[in-house]
């Protein structure tokens, strides 16, 4: 059979006679040829553009990068085409800018778009909804920062090196801060929004101001080294569904005086309070909770005090390393937390165990069996929650106390 080629060009790509690029693709008896346009290059006098069939990028200045000075206004259209994208490395080393307006046709800042540039203010507008890597790094003046609702995520080195960056107000649901988002930068206080879920390594790095940190009801994850070197960082409060710890992530804190970890926290990563030389006590409620070397609490004093569960893996460790460890709950029947009550954090955190079980195809620690496998048929799972929710509703609505043990027995 004689081979059909098919030419697949929207003649909306058709600019002015330009040269064209394709790419050949067989299958079969068929060859489709793909064709894209070459942009046409256009200037009006003050900016450079990349004109396409249906938007514009504008790719730098037309002139001279020292002649641009004061507010820096990115046209909305060139030749008719809305821009809608400012091109990589269109305005790097602008050092003569004060601020960026950006009109609402923008919905891509590129990478290094803005590296090195002198602007004190920054707003993103609603229409954003992408940075690239590097996008405002190394903005030294850079103070104040505004992200729009269409920003969900900050990208690797975005911001890093502004040391100057005191504020930066997130409308959007932001998810995750990439590589050294913010590494270098001049916070004092900072709060993490509660959508965010995941903290990239070094994000919050060398923040060498940084004495405050909130993290948010949602955080999840903290990579390695997200806040080594932050050597005035004292009071942090952690997210309560953190799941551990990673690699160096507080290293040299040396300010840090206090820890409280969440329950949530599964495991404590190599280094990870390594240096924290003032470091006075830290709290690990989980009775589970590995710490996965002696480094990781290296920088503890023979007056640390490690605060934990009796007959956790923390006292454990205290004991094989040298410190002092205080007794902060005692686990119980349907109680693995020690807390002294038996409710929905309890069911939650059976359901909890229930889905890493699931998911990661493991079994229940022996502390798990003990204290959550509540009807003993050798697994924690939603059957072993359902009867703590039970026995937390009759108890909160009878007038006759019972102990979870004898509720256990008479069902």
């Amino acid at each position: 059979m004689k081979k059909t080629k098919i030419v697949a060009a929207a003649l909306s790509l058709i600019v002015s006679g330009g040269l064209m690029n394709y790419v050949q693709v067989l299958s079969g008896d068929t060859s489709i040829t793909a064709i894209a346009a070459t942009p046409e290059n256009y200037s009006d006098g003050k900016f450079n553009f990349s004109l396409y069939s249906d938007h514009a990028v504008i790719t730098g200045s037309a002139g001279k990068m020292e002649e641009l000075s004061g507010v820096l206004k990115i046209p909305a259209s060139a030749k008719g085409a809305p821009v809608t994208e400012i091109g990589q490395k269109a305005f790097e080393n602008a050092q003569s800018i004060s601020s960026v307006s950006i009109p609402d046709s923008v919905n891509t800042i590129g990478m290094s778009a803005f590296q090195n540039c002198s602007i004190t203010t920054l707003t993103i507008p609603d229409s954003v909804r992408k940075l690239d890597q590097d996008c405002f790094c190394e903005c030294s003046e850079l103070q104040k920062v505004t992200l729009g609702k269409g920003i969900t995520s900050i990208p690797e080195e975005a911001f890093a090196y502004c040391n100057k960056l005191k504020e930066i107000e997130f409308k959007g649901d932001i998810e995750n801060f990439g590589k050294s988002a913010f590494e270098c930068c001049g916070f004092e206080t900072f709060k993490i929004p509660d959508s965010v879920k995941k903290i990239g390594s070094y994000a919050f790095s060398r923040c060498f101001e940084l004495v405050s940190v909130d993290m948010g009801s949602g955080l999840e994850a903290i990579d390695t080294g997200a806040f080594v070197g932050c050597m005035k960082l004292k009071n942090i409060k952690f997210s309560p569904k953190l799941k551990g710890v990673d690699n160096s992530a507080f290293d040299c804190c040396i300010s840090l005086e206090e820890v409280k970890l969440p329950a949530s926290v599964k495991y404590i990563s190599w280094f990870a309070f390594r240096r924290c030389e003032s470091l006075k006590s830290i709290t690990i409620p989980n009775i589970d909770c590995t710490i996965e070397d002696h480094e990781a609490l290296g920088g503890f004093t023979e007056q640390t005090v490690v605060c934990g569960a009796a007959g956790s893996y923390a006292q454990e460790y205290a004991k094989k390393y040298g410190y002092q460890f205080k007794i902060i709950s005692t686990p119980s029947f349907g109680d693995l937390n020690g807390d002294g009550a038996i409710n929905a954090v309890d069911a939650s955190e059976i359901l909890s165990i229930y889905t890493r079980i699931a998911t990661n195809k493991t079994k229940p620690t022996s502390n798990e069996l003990t204290y959550y496998d509540v009807n003993k048929d050798g697994a924690v799972n939603a059957v072993d929650a359902s009867y703590v929710l039970s026995f937390y509703a009759y108890n909160s609505t009878s007038k006759t106390k019972i102990s979870f043990t004898d509720y256990m027995k008479n069902t």
